[in-house]
C-alpha cells in the first residue's frame, strides 16, 4: 500500500512518536485498506504455518478486517520492512461494551530481536 495514494483516511498520525523511532531504519507504519488483503493473507499464513503446522486464512478472513465495512469496528496496522514487505500486522477489533479482541500478527521469518520490536 502507498499511504499517501490510499482512499481512504485510516490515518496513523495518531501513532506514538516512540514506535517510529524503536524500528529499525527504513520501515514503514501504515493503516492498510483491501487492496492489502493478498499480502495481509500472505503473512497470516506465514504465521499459521509456523505456529500450528498449517494455513488456513484466505484473503476474505483477511477482507473482513480490512474493508471498509471492517473498520467500523476495527483498527489495523501493519508495519513494513526498508524493502517494503509487511512484516507485522495489529488489529483492534472493539465487538462490545467492555470487550475487544486484539490480534497482532509478526513474521516468523525475523530475527527474535526484531520480531519483539514488531510484536511491541
Amino acid at each position: 500500500m502507498n499511504p499517501t495514494s490510499s482512499s481512504q483516511d485510516h490515518s496513523t498520525n495518531h501513532m506514538p512518536d516512540d514506535l517510529a523511532a524503536a524500528l529499525p531504519a527504513g520501515w514503514l507504519v501504515a493503516a492498510p485498506d483491501s487492496g492489502d488483503a493478498p499480502e495481509l493473507a500472505e503473512l497470516l499464513r506465514r504465521h499459521e504455518e509456523s505456529a500450528r503446522g498449517w494455513a488456513s486464512s484466505s484473503e476474505d478472513d483477511v477482507l473482513i478486517a480490512v474493508s471498509a465495512r471492517g473498520y467500523i469496528t476495527r483498527e489495523n496496522l501493519i508495519l513494513r520492512d526498508e524493502q517494503g514487505t509487511m512484516r507485522g500486522w495489529a488489529s483492534a477489533h472493539d465487538r462490545a461494551a467492555g470487550r475487544m479482541l486484539l490480534v497482532v500478527v509478526v513474521d516468523p521469518m525475523l530475527d527474535r530481536a526484531t520480531a519483539d520490536i514488531v510484536a511491541e
